[in-house]
């Protein structure tokens, strides 16, 4: 909806408004935490008061629900609807069977292409957290501070690149931003392991710039890949995919990867992997768009 309702030209700016939740939720969540833990003794906490934010947060389903039954169509599906091409059967089918039967590769590559950044994110903001803790005996409360700092950061990050790739293009700086967060992840580990709180911040901060490349022109990329009629199903779906396969194994698969060889470089070596992986999946989904628009013009 951001994008399609964007200026000419500025749908990678204006669709990093929605990537930016991202490090916003981490940030007030947080703080919402902070405060929880502090209002409560530990007993009364670690009894009850833990599902105090938990029980805050419905708060917000109701805001999603107001926003949601006052949208409207965007001019942009309005159109789609009026054309020829989006007949009258296509209405009553469902957009995520027809997305399906008609673009399977590309809600397959897009969820490849996600798997980076969300991989790589939640390692950063719970992975790390953990090792910190109870590995190194970091201070819990000064690694939260650190990714608190950093996902501060990293706000103006996303909305910085989402402008950028309205100049450069989506899938270049996305190309980029996996690259720079592959190589960060054989830093990334050592950094903490000084045990040195500038570092670890500095460790984190960079990451999750890194990051930024990735989410500012994420929502633009996925959106532009599919048709109006069916762009917010493909989208959703494409993003589910690599969030279910990269955030919900990631902690996961680096807890496990530290038991075996009690070092982070296989984990490094992991994130590093992802990052390929998501680099060589947006390839992909350009070189086929390319193709599709030269097919179209010919």
């Amino acid at each position: 909806m951001a994008i399609e309702s964007a200026p000419p030209g500025r749908g990678g700016f204006y669709g990093s408004f929605v990537q930016m939740g991202v490090p916003l939720g981490v940030v007030l969540s947080n703080i919402v935490f902070f405060f929880v833990v502090a209002a409560f003794p530990r007993n009364a906490f670690e009894t009850w008061a833990w599902r105090v934010p938990f029980i805050l947060s419905i708060a917000l389903v109701f805001v999603g629900l107001y926003i949601q039954t006052r949208l409207e169509e965007s001019v942009a599906f309005e159109q789609a609807a009026r054309t020829q091409d989006f007949t009258r059967n296509e209405k009553r089918k469902s957009p995520v069977l027809q997305v399906l039967g008609r673009h399977p590769k590309k809600i397959v590559l897009a969820g490849g292409a996600f798997i980076a950044s969300n991989t790589c994110f939640y390692a950063a903001i719970t992975y790390a957290v953990s090792y910190g803790d109870s590995v190194l005996h970091l201070s819990r409360s000064a690694m939260l501070a650190s990714v608190v700092a950093a996902s501060v950061v990293m706000v103006p990050g996303v909305l910085f690149f989402g402008a950028l790739s309205d100049r450069w293009g989506r899938s270049t700086l996305f190309m980029a931003g996996a690259a720079l967060t592959g190589l960060w992840s054989f830093a990334f580990f050592p950094l903490l392991e000084t045990l040195s709180y500038p570092a670890v911040l500095m460790a984190l901060t960079v990451e999750l710039l890194c990051l930024s490349v990735m989410y500012g022109p994420q929502a633009a990329l996925f959106a532009e890949l599919f048709p109006v009629e069916v762009r917010y199903s493909g989208a959703s779906l494409g993003y589910q995919l690599g969030a279910v396969i990269g955030g919900g194994f990631a902690p996961i698969i680096a807890t496990a990867l530290f038991a075996k060889y009690a070092s982070t470089l296989p984990i490094s070596i992991f994130l590093f992997g992802v990052c390929f992986i998501s680099l060589t999946c947006t390839y992909f989904l350009t070189r086929d768009a390319k193709s599709s628009s030269a097919r179209r013009g010919s």
